[in-house]
């Protein structure tokens, strides 16, 4: 990949469209568009004239997200919604995770004392 400053030095000048937002000063910015239409560029560009500012970006999956870190600049924490939702709320109820069963939970919540029937649950 590019790292960020190649990255930088390779995009196009701003469409009039893009200057809105890349300009933008608000308190929040929220970008809808469709697949390939240059969200991702105009926002490391918005990210880059507002090196100041704290800025989240939310992936779709994980790939997505990988390839966003290599091309936003340090004040962008790129997640997917997964991990925004988890180190939000998920974290509460980490003990309730199947990974986490043990044999006896799993006896307990079919109730049974059948060790061979639990282990095949």
């Amino acid at each position: 990949m590019f790292g960020v400053g190649g990255f930088m030095k390779q995009l196009p000048p701003d469409t009039p469209e893009q200057s809105l937002i890349t300009q933008y000063k608000g308190p929040r910015l929220v970008v809808k568009a469709y697949a390939g239409t240059g969200k991702t560029t105009t926002l490391v560009k918005y990210a880059h004239n507002n090196l100041n500012s704290r800025i989240l970006y939310l992936a779709y999956n994980r790939a997505i997200r990988d390839e966003a870190r290599e091309k936003f600049p340090a004040n962008v924490d790129c997640k997917t919604s997964h991990q925004l939702a988890y180190a939000t709320i998920g974290r509460s109820y980490q003990h309730k995770l199947t990974g986490n069963l043990r044999l006896t939970d799993i006896a307990q919540a079919v109730n049974t004392k059948n060790w061979t029937f639990a282990k095949v649950y």
